[in-house]
């Protein structure tokens, strides 16, 4: 019997915790489920990126447009931030690209042709290729970045009303198809759709992936299927997953996490206990997290060194 990761052993722990009987309307499995959601992006997001282990780091490579300076920032990443940026030359070599201050974009004119990097602005990155520009033979601007993990969304089994995602039944790469276990009415072949590992590390195998056809319960998918595609795998619409996207060791704090916000909705003083449990899941579960690769201790290097030294 394989364990269910999905968000209907979540729903089913919180119940528990929570005290929250079957028959009673005031906090639903859709709610818990929401709740869940706010917990994971608010809290638990923010805590596994502070660890520094290089979780949800993901590369976007957007074409290199001769002229064009500005590249709008990955609509995933977390925060609308950066992990890094560089460009990508034609034999696939990544390009240094340091970051430059826009204050030092007002430096005189000797300076400027020998500025080459970067600075972000608002939602976009504007490169600086000094006496490059019009004349500079790239293939890729890469963004380096923290993909935000799916918004959580509810199965069939968790509530049909509201369900958003179906589980592999069988596929073929052939004929590019993929036939599920439900499919919402509501899906067409003007959405897109994320699909997801139903095991750890719980990755997306594809993202935003457009489809030719939707039939019932079969989905007609434009490019190929993605590799590594299992029997019991989630399709859902893009940036939505019926699973946790985080190690399987935070799967507990957040179910501790959306049982304390529901006692405390319902006016129950024990979300207080709940919480002060999830503080010393906390403490423990950076042990787990960090360092990411116990038998390598992290080494501090000088960029831009003189050679040799």
């Amino acid at each position: 019997m394989s364990i269910d990761y999905s968000i209907n052993s979540l729903v089913t722990s919180v119940k528990s915790r929570s005290m929250n009987a079957d028959n009673q309307n005031l906090i639903t499995a859709v709610d818990m489920v929401r709740i869940a959601s706010e917990e994971l992006q608010g809290v638990l997001i923010p805590y596994i990126e502070s660890v520094k282990g290089e979780y949800f780091v993901k590369f976007e490579d957007q074409p290199f447009i001769q002229g064009q300076l500005n590249y709008t920032l990955p609509q995933r990443a977390t925060g609308t931030k950066l992990r890094d940026i560089c460009l990508v030359d034609m034999q696939n070599n990544e390009v240094l690209l340091n970051y430059i201050n826009p204050e030092d974009m007002k430096s005189s004119w000797a300076y400027s042709p020998y500025q080459f990097g970067f600075y972000p602005k608002d939602n976009e990155i504007i490169l600086v290729l000094g006496n490059l520009i019009g004349s500079a033979n790239y293939k890729y601007v890469r963004m380096i970045y923290f993909r935000r993990p799916n918004t959580l969304c509810t199965t069939v089994s968790t509530d049909v009303a509201t369900a958003n995602a179906g589980q592999v039944v069988s596929f073929n790469t052939s004929t590019q198809t993929i036939t599920l276990d439900y499919a919402p009415t509501t899906w067409t072949t003007t959405t897109q759709f994320d699909i997801i590992n139903s095991l750890p590390p719980f990755q997306s195998r594809v993202d935003s992936a457009p489809v030719t056809n939707v039939s019932g319960f079969i989905l007609t998918f434009t490019n190929p299927l993605p590799a590594g595609l299992s029997i019991g795998d989630w399709v859902s619409e893009a940036n939505f997953s019926p699973i946790p996207q985080i190690p399987v060791e935070c799967h507990r704090l957040l179910e501790v996490l959306t049982a304390a916000r529901i006692l405390q909705y319902t006016g129950d003083p024990a979300f207080q206990v709940m919480q002060n449990m999830a503080e010393s899941m906390k403490k423990d579960l950076f042990q787990v997290l960090s360092p990411r690769i116990d038998g390598s201790p992290r080494k501090i290097p000088i960029r831009n060194r003189l050679w040799g030294w």
